[in-house]
């Protein structure tokens, strides 16, 4: 299995990405891994710290018992060649207006005690999840930020507005939107649009109350979602 030398390239870096939230989200050991896909586990730390090489054979072998499909990873393997176009890039007709059109239709189911039930379990795993994926960053941030007004009632917001918070966080929760979570990185690239757009729908609306309504006082700090405050490296900024 051929070494890499310095740092990985992007197709490689991306698959390290994938392969790691999914170990993480089936709970795998990579000597369980390794012995369930007849792979040496040091083989497998090798991949991991960059240190080998994500061969088609290696990535076929592990692909089956992780969920994926062996043939896109591969692709996905080769994506930092200047030549080649990605294999899972964004699907042919999915654009802002696909993704809002989705928004609406999560908004509008947003009002009941089922989807709160499934917003305020479903987003500290799926936040730990992305977290775990090296995907922290200003959108994760801004998903913290609605996550703590939802979970404080946003009282101050219209009842059409408190919907749009909900829908946005039950688009992040929900793995089938308009890009599937499962292909990762992409999957998320309409999650972080969505938190972002409903995010400046809350601060235009503070802004035009004014002083007295909240305007003007920018995003609330992000907090854990299990409601401690969170420490500044833990906000995902750059």
């Amino acid at each position: 299995m051929g070494e890499t030398s310095g740092e990985a390239d992007a197709g490689a870096t991306l698959v390290r990405r994938e392969l790691a939230a999914r170990i993480a989200a089936g709970g795998w050991s990579l000597r369980a891994l390794g012995a369930r896909a007849g792979v040496h586990h040091t083989t497998l730390s090798r991949l991991m710290a960059g240190r080998a090489a994500p061969t088609p054979r290696l990535l076929r072998l592990l692909a089956p018992h992780l969920g994926l499909d062996p043939d896109r990873l591969v692709a996905l393997a080769r994506a930092g060649a200047a030549d080649e176009e990605p294999a899972w890039g964004v699907p042919e007709g999915i654009g802002p207006g696909h993704v809002r059109a989705t928004l609406e239709q999560l908004a509008a189911l947003a009002g009941g005690a089922e989807v709160e039930g499934l917003v305020r379990a479903g987003y500290g795993p799926k936040r730990a999840l992305l977290a775990q994926s090296g995907m922290a960053g200003p959108a994760l941030a801004r998903l913290d930020a609605l996550f703590e007004l939802y979970a404080q009632g946003g009282d101050d917001l219209p009842q059409a507005l408190r919907r749009r918070v909900a829908a946005a966080l039950l688009y992040f929760v929900l793995s089938v939107d308009a890009i599937p979570d499962d292909r990762f990185p992409v999957g998320y690239l309409d999650d972080a649009w969505v938190a972002e757009l409903v995010w400046r729908e809350v601060d235009a609306h503070r802004r035009a109350l004014g002083p007295q309504g909240g305007g003007g006082r920018g995003p609330c700090p992000p907090k854990h979602p299990s409601g401690r405050p969170r420490r500044p490296q833990e906000g995902g900024g750059d």
